[in-house]
C-alpha cells in the first residue's frame, strides 16, 4: 500500500530544490521539468486547491483550526487514491491538530526527510522571500507562535502552517519518534551528488549515480532562475522579486551585524550546536 514520505523543513532550507530534483529524477526526462508543473505525487501538504479537491470542502469556508483538523483525513484520502508513494513538502512543525490528532498520521507515514539550514542564513533568505526587513525576519525565527498564511484579509494559496520558532521546529520533527533522515542544505550545495544520493535512498527510491547526477545537472540554480525569469514561479511570494536567489551558504556574514548574530546565537545556540552549526567552546560558526 502507498504511503507518504514527508519532506519537512523550516522555510528557505532547500525543500523546493529537492522537490524539483525528485520530479526530474522520477520523470526520467532528458530535458528540464517545468517548475510550475510538478506532479501531485511530489506535492505540498498545505496546498489549498488540493485540500478543496480531496475533502470536498472549500477551505475558504472554514476557520484555520477547522481546516487543520481535516488535514489528517486529507492525507489519508491522498494515499487512498495514490498508486505509488507520495513525497510531500511540509513546513508545519510536528504539532498535534487543534483537536488533538497527529498532524501526520503514523499509519500512512513511511518516513521523514528533514532538511535543515543554518538559521543565520535563513534570516536574509526569508526576509527577501517575504519582502520584509532583516529584523522582522529574525523576530519570526525567534517567535514560538509564528505561522504562515494566518491572516484573514486575503485568500492564501496555502493553508495556515504553524512553524513555532526555528529551534522548536527542528526539535518537533527530530524528537517526534518518526524515522527521520537529516539533510543539511549546506551539504546539498557543497556535495550535491553524495547528499542527494543519500536523500534518494532514504526515500525508498533506487536510481544510479549517473541518473542522480543527470537530474542534478538539469535542475541547477541557473536553470531554475531561467525558468522563473521566463514564466514566473507559482510558489513565489508576491512581495518577493524572485524565488531562486543566490542559494549560497555563508551569506549571513555579509549582511548581519554582530548584534544580530549574537541574538540568533542567544536564542538558537543549543540547537545550532546540536546540528553542528555552532561550537560554543570555540565560538566557531559553520559555514
Amino acid at each position: 500500500m502507498p504511503a507518504i514520505y514527508w519532506l519537512a523543513s523550516y522555510p528557505k532550507s532547500g525543500n523546493t530544490w529537492l522537490r524539483i530534483f525528485l520530479a526530474q529524477l522520477i520523470s526520467g526526462r532528458e530535458e528540464p521539468v517545468a517548475i510550475n508543473n510538478l506532479p501531485l505525487r511530489i506535492g505540498t501538504a498545505g496546498d489549498r486547491k488540493v485540500f478543496d479537491r480531496y475533502t470536498g470542502i472549500s477551505a475558504a469556508d472554514l476557520t484555520h483550526a477547522q481546516a487543520e483538523n481535516l488535514r489528517p483525513a486529507l492525507y489519508r484520502e491522498l494515499v487512498r487514491h495514490a498508486e505509488e508513494d507520495l513525497y510531500l513538502k511540509i513546513h508545519d512543525a510536528w504539532l498535534p491538530t487543534p483537536d488533538g490528532q497527529p498532524h501526520t498520521p503514523q499509519e500512512i507515514t513511511r518516513g521523514v526527510l528533514y532538511l535543515v539550514r543554518n538559521p543565520l542564513d535563513i534570516v536574509p533568505s526569508f526576509a527577501a522571500h517575504r519582502g520584509i526587513a532583516l529584523a522582522e525576519s529574525m523576530t519570526a525565527l525567534c517567535n514560538p507562535d509564528f505561522a504562515l498564511c494566518k491572516t484573514h484579509h486575503r485568500l492564501h494559496l496555502q493553508l495556515r502552517q504553524r512553524l513555532c520558532d526555528w529551534s522548536g521546529h527542528v526539535s518537533s520533527w527530530l524528537d517526534s519518534g518518526l524515522r527521520c533522515e537529516l539533510l543539511r542544505y549546506e551539504e546539498m550545495v557543497a556535495q550535491p551528488l553524495a547528499s542527494f544520493s543519500r536523500a534518494v535512498a532514504s526515500l525508498g527510491l533506487a536510481y544510479s549515480s549517473e541518473q542522480i547526477a543527470r537530474a542534478l545537472e538539469l535542475c541547477r540554480l541557473e536553470e531554475l532562475q531561467r525558468q522563473e525569469q521566463r514564466a514566473g514561479f507559482g510558489e513565489k511570494s508576491t512581495k518577493h522579486e524572485r524565488f531562486f536567489r543566490k542559494g549560497q551558504p555563508g551569506e549571513w556574514r555579509e549582511v548581519l551585524t554582530p548584534a544580530q548574530v549574537e541574538q540568533i546565537l542567544h536564542h538558537h545556540g543549543p540547537t545550532m550546536e546540536r546540528l553542528g552549526y555552532y561550537n560554543p567552546a570555540t565560538g566557531v560558526i559553520w559555514p
